[in-house]
């Protein structure tokens, strides 16, 4: 059987005024198993010896607190410049000329305290400068200093720039008052510099941690849901116990079940062709899934194909013919190029033209056909007759589609123009309509939003920030999804009939943590990203450039809009995209489990199921199996405090018998830390502390002796996920959960013992994994997340799309 691979295609350019964006996105294929590549992550414990655990803010929008201005020349600079800043509202605005510059004052901060600085860097309008950084020392002296290398200068534009404070000649021991930039050219003339978002990162200089456990406070019952994936084999299901299983992507949107083919679309040239299953005809893909997924009381999330087309029949076929639509930018074999192989197709384009424009005026019947709402009543039929309704143990969930908002670029083949408002809800309602007639008990999701731009603006509207502008914004008077959740209760009022019980997005961090790269910055930036999932004091550190706070946000569109729906995450990522070793996404991984849990998301599926036995697997055991004989955490999410949550993450679960309580402690420091545990109102009998490192796997790490029936400590290894099962001699009184119970929920119960994606992909529409010996006849469910977007121009603070531009 194949394997998973992983493809990642440039597909979307957003033009902010005359600002591009652009995002890369992720697919998948079925590719075999000799054609992976996992690039395994050195265990090295230096490659991770400047990971930053905490970060301190120096400039954003203005001086943040412990910090002064004492720059020289006060008619040369300005800290409160309002035009084009990086992000917020404000930058730093610097006169770069006659060895002027700027000088940051703070109290004495030691080297072990912080070791990276960051800040966004705009050159102005010649490009180019001769600018130095250094340290002023507590002692008067100044660090030998670093010339800002060309890498983080640009004309016009914003580029990051960071670099060790080693680097700029802070020796180990010592202590800095000042941050300095230079000019060094000592030339005449004005030249306008500008410096944005300035902060400082590194471990903090405490090895000790307190967690305060509080049983009885923000008791929140976690939906087993949330420990799902998407394309869980039967090895899989056996080894993680994943409570969801969801069969998604790209390729989804033209699936055809009676054929059991599908259509790789942008993705790897348009082509239309049958899935590697020996099981057809007896049984498709979807079907071995939805087997496989029961045998071990998994749920299932089918997609329900909305676009209008699907595969002609079991034949390969491809939408862009060379002999039919001229040349084109790349065909399948020179992709390959300089060696393609022997089986690629010549003829199959990339659906641009050599100047790589898309074209829109090919005939959507070379490699298609026409589909309705009567195929997928059909296909929701065939589910019911072979495995009962939902409410029987038959498939529980159906999404409606893949990402519509992107059907333009990802399925332009078929889908020239973007998607509406009034064209999704229009198939919302008759698509939702025809499953829930064939299924009543069915859970329907939609409108699974690709990420950040569709949460609050359709296709139409292009890329734009909350409360934008844009034909479809304008006319709704609300962001995009807070209008879909608001006619889904309108719907509900006119029919009696909730059509859609689920909101559906999908989430990929935007700063590359979903790549294959492993690096001690962006390892860094891992770990600090899931904040973006529920801080509001989190500023994303990538394009985006806001205050996510993804689950709190999409819980107020759900309040204040529709409040019968639930939240589903059903695609994310953390890293990488086929490598579920790098050790950083494994960590980022097994903590963000626990904020679904503490923060209420009802419903949530990885893309995709970790490879077996890989550390990222390892993050999902540690809920699901944590001793290998199907131990598991479930019950009441309860308070916990730590006094440095960048260093330690902390989180508490109370089983529904309430005699134990499982602690769960990240340390994200590269040294070890103690930690001591305070239980609030209870007492422990016996302690079991499992863990895993970068080193070692998951397992049991010993019996703890508390300090006090009450209070317990424990050193934690450099960058460890902990879980300590505490049995408790007393107990606290139930208490109610302070939000609803679950309305759906995956078995607990240990699965059977019997019984991804891991090519590295393109920034490219097209793939760029390397070719196997023999064709390939298949491609698995595909879909795309973006990965790294740079702003490559200065961005204003506000502004909306005004055209789009593919890659």
């Amino acid at each position: 059987n194949a394997e998973y691979g992983m493809m990642i295609k440039g597909f979307l350019i957003l033009l902010l005024l005359n600002l591009t964006i652009v995002h890369a996105r992720k697919q998948s294929e079925y590719l075999p198993e000799t054609w992976s590549h996992l690039n395994q992550q050195e265990n090295d414990a230096e490659k991770r010896s400047t990971l930053q655990s905490t970060t301190l803010s120096v400039y954003i929008d203005s001086l943040q607190s412990g910090f002064d201005n004492w720059s020289w020349n006060a008619g040369d600079y300005n800290f409160a410049y309002t035009t084009s800043p990086h992000a917020g509202t404000s930058c730093i605005q610097w006169n770069a000329h006659g060895f002027n510059g700027i000088q940051i004052h703070s109290s004495p901060h030691s080297s072990t305290e912080f070791n990276t600085i960051r800040f966004w860097l705009n050159a102005g309008t010649s490009g180019s400068s001769n600018i130095k950084f250094a340290l002023g020392l507590s002692d008067g002296s100044t660090t030998s200093g670093l010339t800002i290398p060309a890498s983080c200068m640009s004309a016009n534009t914003w580029l990051l720039c960071t670099f060790s404070l080693s680097s700029a000649g802070l020796a180990t021991g010592s202590s800095w008052v000042n941050l300095v930039w230079q000019d060094q050219s000592g030339r005449s003339t004005t030249y306008y510099v500008y410096l944005d978002d300035i902060s400082l990162t590194g471990d903090a200089a405490a090895s000790s941690v307190t967690v305060t456990v509080s049983p009885t406070l923000n008791r929140k019952l976690i939906n087993p849901l949330i420990y799902g994936a998407n394309f869980a084999n039967a090895a899989q299901l056996a080894a993680a116990k994943y409570t969801v299983n969801r069969f998604g992507g790209n390729s989804a949107t033209r699936y055809s079940y009676s054929l059991d083919a599908q259509n790789s679309a942008n993705d790897y040239f348009f082509l239309s062709l049958p899935a590697d299953n020996p099981a057809y005809p007896s049984m498709n893909s979807f079907q071995v899934l939805v087997n496989n997924s029961k045998a071990y009381g998994a749920e299932v999330i089918g997609t329900v194909p909305m676009i209008g087309w699907g595969p002609i029949d079991r034949s390969t076929r491809w939408s862009y013919s060379v002999a039919k639509y001229g040349s084109q930018s790349q065909t399948e074999c020179t992709y390959y190029n300089p060696n393609p192989p022997f089986w690629c197709r010549p003829d199959a384009g990339n659906g641009r033209t050599t100047s790589n424009t898309k074209i829109t005026t090919n005939d959507p019947n070379d490699a298609n056909a026409p589909i309705g709402v009567s195929t997928a009543s059909a296909w929701v039929s065939d589910i019911v007759s072979k495995r009962g309704p939902a409410s029987s143990g038959g498939v529980k969930f159906y999404s409606l589609d893949n990402e519509p908002m992107l059907w333009h670029e990802t399925h332009f083949d078929v889908h020239h123009n973007p998607t509406t408002s009034a064209e999704y809800l229009s198939l919302t309602w008759s698509y939702a309509a025809a499953v829930k007639n064939i299924d009543p008990s069915a859970k329907i999701t939609g409108p699974v939003a690709w990420g950040w731009c569709a949460y609050f603006a359709t296709a139409a509207d292009n890329c734009c920030s909350p409360g934008c502008s844009g034909p479809d914004r304008n006319a709704n008077g609300k962001d995009w999804l807070e209008f879909f959740a608001s006619e889904v209760c309108r719907q509900k009022s006119l029919t009696g009939k909730l059509l859609v019980d689920y909101l559906d997005i999908h989430y990929y961090p935007q700063s590359g943590e979903y790549s294959d790269n492993t690096n001690p910055t962006l390892d860094a930036t891992r770990l600090r990203s899931i904040k973006s999932l529920y801080d509001k004091n989190y500023r994303d550190e990538s394009w985006i450039a806001d205050y996510i706070y993804l689950i709190p946000r999409m819980q107020k569109v759900i309040q204040d809009n529709c409040p019968d729906l639930q939240l589903a995450i059903t695609e994310y990522n953390w890293g990488g995209s086929g490598n579920d070793n790098i050790f950083a996404g494994a960590l980022a991984q097994a903590e963000i489990l626990s904020i679904f849990g503490r923060e209420g998301v009802s419903l949530a599926t990885r893309w995709t199921a970790p490879a077996l036995n890989s550390k990222v697997e390892e993050a999902f055991k540690l809920y699901r199996n944590y001793d290998g004989s199907g131990a598991q955490v479930s019950g009441y999410s309860i308070q916990t405090n730590s006094t440095s949550v960048d260093l330690v993450g902390s989180y508490a679960v109370q089983n529904t018998a309430g005699n134990i309580i499982y602690v769960l402690l990240f340390n994200k420091a590269t040294s070890a830390i103690v930690t001591t545990v305070n239980l609030q109102g209870v007492t422990s009998s016996s302690i079991r502390w499992y863990s895993f490192t970068e080193t070692l796997s998951l397992g049991f790490r010993g019996t703890i002796t508390p300090a006090s029936p009450s209070s317990f400590s424990q050193s934690l290894s450099a960058w460890s996920a902990n879980l300590f099962e505490v049995t408790l001699s007393s107990t606290t009184p139930s208490a109610a959960p302070t939000t609803r119970a679950p309305t759906t929920s995956a078995p607990t119960t240990r699965a059977p013992t019997t019984s991804a994606p891991t090519t590295r992909a393109p920034t490219t529409a097209t793939p760029t994994t390397r070719a196997p010996t023999t064709a390939p006849t298949t491609l698995a469910p595909t879909t795309r997340a973006p990965t790294t977007a740079t702003p490559t121009t200065r961005a204003p603070t506000t502004a909306t799309p005004t055209t789009r531009a593919p890659t």
